[in-house]
């Protein structure tokens, strides 16, 4: 599963990493989810963060709890093997929170391991639209308590963010229909072997072929990563340079994987409620509404009670 391969690798509790608060979540998305716990009126409230990755917003949310004074026993699922104690922080505060968290990883939205009835509160961001909508929805009505509601940000196929991610999946691609790898390879074996008039020649043709690439803003970083990554191996060619090759490789192997189905997973408004629709549970859609980040829609909330 690759994202077990990503967030074992990822030292943050979010994919939001440009940014600089421990979260690396915009204000926006720390507003809406503060709200969303403080509208909820319930003593002794049992919340249950589905999908949770690396717990960013478990965390957030058992934060959030403590500043307004609220009891609330947060519980957190992933279907990635990940491992707990690589979930820290070197703020105490938030390494006691982290602590206080029920996580339960190698767990499938589609077979909770709960009881039924059992929580006030289901949440998700940017996770449960990866599951099985027609078994996941079985289990969130399973769990939740009569009167409860789930709040989920999903990702919006016209947001930026799914702008961004096929721009990216669409740099990826064509790099690996250029057969970028494989000539990288021919280029080190060459230049090892003192080959060089056919090392120049072919270099050559490769950079011609990189600069014809058609590149707007969304796709420029995207390129520009990977080609970084070439001309650090490319200008300190040694025994060395197909392993770091193979790296980069598998880094954009699995970088496809992860935009393939980001991309997939991508709705309209009218995509999720045909989605509620095909799957006939006592589950009523309260709102759908697109949420926005610096003024660009950023994704959507659903509220389902």
């Amino acid at each position: 599963m690759h994202w077990e391969q990503y967030w074992n690798s990822t030292d943050g509790f979010s994919s939001f990493a440009e940014l600089k608060n421990e979260f690396g979540y915009p204000k926006e998305i720390l507003h809406f989810w503060q709200k969303t716990l403080s509208e909820i009126s319930s003593e002794n409230l049992k919340v249950l963060d589905l999908a949770t990755g690396k717990g960013a917003l478990a965390i957030w949310l058992k934060a959030a709890a403590n500043s307004q004074n609220k009891l609330v026993d947060i519980y957190a699922c992933d279907a990635a093997d990940i491992d707990v104690s690589s979930i820290k922080s070197n703020d105490e505060k938030l390494e006691k929170i982290i602590k206080d968290i029920n996580f339960s990883f190698a767990t499938n939205l589609e077979q909770l391991p709960y009881e039924d009835d059992c929580f006030d509160l289901l949440v998700s961001q940017f996770g449960f639209e990866y599951s099985s909508w027609e078994s996941s929805l079985k289990e969130v009505t399973r769990v939740l308590k009569p009167g409860g509601q789930a709040v989920f940000m999903m990702h919006s196929a016209s947001s930026q963010i799914a702008l961004n991610s096929a721009a990216g999946l669409s740099v990826f691609k064509s790099l690996v229909e250029l057969e970028l790898f494989e000539k990288l390879k021919t280029l080190v074996d060459l230049k090892l072997t003192n080959q060089q008039l056919e090392f120049t020649n072919k270099n050559k043709q490769l950079i011609k072929s990189l600069n014809e690439f058609s590149l707007d803003n969304n796709s420029l970083q995207w390129f520009q990563d990977v080609v970084s990554n070439v001309a650090k191996i490319m200008q300190n060619i040694n025994s060395e340079s197909h392993t770091a090759i193979d790296k980069l490789q598998t880094n954009v192997e699995f970088q496809i994987k992860r935009l393939e189905e980001q991309t997939r997973v991508s709705m309209t408004e009218n995509s999720i409620r045909s989605a509620f629709d095909e799957a006939s549970l006592e589950l009523k859609i309260k709102s759908i509404n697109p949420m926005s980040v610096d003024e660009e829609h950023f994704a959507w909330t659903v509220v389902i009670e």
